[in-house]
This record gives structure tokens, sequence and C-alpha cells, in this order.
């Protein structure tokens, strides 16, 4: 995690008093804010270090196949059941980030509550059940509570989720981490891309005075574009 302003202090300070004990965590926060590193820099802090890590998204896919996804699902074949193990098995031991929790179908919420209250999990189409040790950590673009004012999100959910809730910052919002930040992704895909080895001032500046409505996330894009056309500077 880059940034020495005082927003990401404070969601560094947030991150290490939810280290342990275990609890869910939501991170709030526009798309491109880093809520996936954040997690993962969570798990790798605690620990479930040792265990995996796995991601899993809520949104842009049929409730059928996120269903599939998070869950798994058993099939008749020959001989046998096929059985497609999911993220929150594949998770056991570790931490499933659970991004866009707030676009989750209705109908797989109650699901979703079983588990975190039971921590069991049962693949549609299968009577069996396995207990699985996962912590999650779920994303959102937005506070819970208005999804659950608008009908489309469970308050016991919600509640579940989010044990301790932590706001991450737009870039906008901590632009006195964006010099630090381009450096960063010089440093790390210069190399690759046959890019710079400095960056210029007024390269920093120009960034630094930009918009970033895709946050983190596009600044990092800009700069690997500008390291392809790059000569040794940025």
């Amino acid at each position: 995690m880059v940034g020495e302003s005082q927003a990401m202090k404070r969601v560094v300070e947030e991150l290490r008093s939810a280290v342990d004990p275990a609890v869910h965590v939501l991170l709030r926060g526009e798309p491109g804010v880093g809520k996936e590193l954040l997690a993962k820099s969570l798990h790798l802090s605690g620990p479930r270090r040792n265990g995996p890590f796995v991601v899993a998204s809520c949104g842009g896919a049929k409730a059928s196949q996120i269903e599939a996804d998070l869950f798994g699902a058993e099939v008749p074949g020959k001989g046998a059941p096929v059985r497609r193990e999911g993220k929150l098995l594949l998770a056991d031991g570790g931490t499933l980030f659970l991004d866009d929790v707030e676009l989750l179908p209705m109908e797989l919420q109650e699901r979703l509550v079983r588990f975190l209250r039971t921590g069991e999990v049962e693949p549609t189409g299968s009577d069996l059940s396995k207990k699985v040790d996962v912590r999650v950590v779920a994303g959102s673009r937005g506070a819970l509570e208005a999804a659950v004012a608008r009908d489309v999100f469970r308050v016991d959910l919600a509640y579940r989720l989010a044990r301790v809730t932590i706001d991450v910052p737009p870039l906008r919002e901590r632009r006195e981490d964006i010099p630090a930040l381009v450096k960063y992704f010089v440093a790390r895909h210069g190399a690759d891309l046959g890019g710079a080895a400095a960056v210029q001032p007024a390269a920093l500046k120009f960034l630094s005075a930009q918009p970033w409505p895709g946050n983190v996330r596009q600044l990092e894009n800009v700069v690997k574009r500008m390291l392809l056309g790059a000569h040794g500077y940025v």
C-alpha cells in the first residue's frame, strides 16, 4: 500500500486494528480505489496468511452462475455425480474477498447469511454440506444501509458483513499520494514495458492535477501507457 496521506494512514490503522480477531470486514469505496489489495494485505497480516486468498465477484453474471461460483455445484455424471468446488470451499483456512457485495442477487443472500451463521457450505444440487473456516472481507461501492433501504439487501446480511467497516478514500481526496504512486508504478512496470528510468517533475504535476474518476487503477493504466511511449523518462 503506497501513500503517506492522512487519509491512507487512517485506513492502515483501521486495517491493523482488524487483523485479529478475524471478524468479517466491509471495505467501502469507489471502483479502482484498491479494495482487493487492502483485503489481501489484511489477509497477509494475520494468522491466516498461509491459507488461500480467494476473490469472488457478486455482479456481472446470472444468479445461477454466481451461486455456483460461491457455493459450488453438483450435477449427475456417468457413474457418479460431478462436483464443482465453490470459492467458499476453496478459501477454507483463509480469506474470501467478496467484491461488489451490494450486487449479490436477493435469492442468494439468504444462503450467504446461513453460511456466515453456520460455516457450512452446501453445493447447489447436493444435500451434503461441509464445515469450513473462512474469513469474509467484503467490498462495496457504497453504504449497505442504502441498499437495505431500497429493499434490495437483507439487513441481517448487512449487519454480519459490516462488523468492521473501513471507508477507502478516492484518489482525488489524497492527491499528495499521487507522486509516490506514479514512481511505484514506474518501478513496478518499467522494466517489463521497456520504460522510464526517471519521472519528470512536469509529468508528476500534470498527473497530480487530474480528477482520476477511475482512481488508483486508472492511474496505473495511464502510467503503463506512458511507459510504452517513454524513452528513459516519463
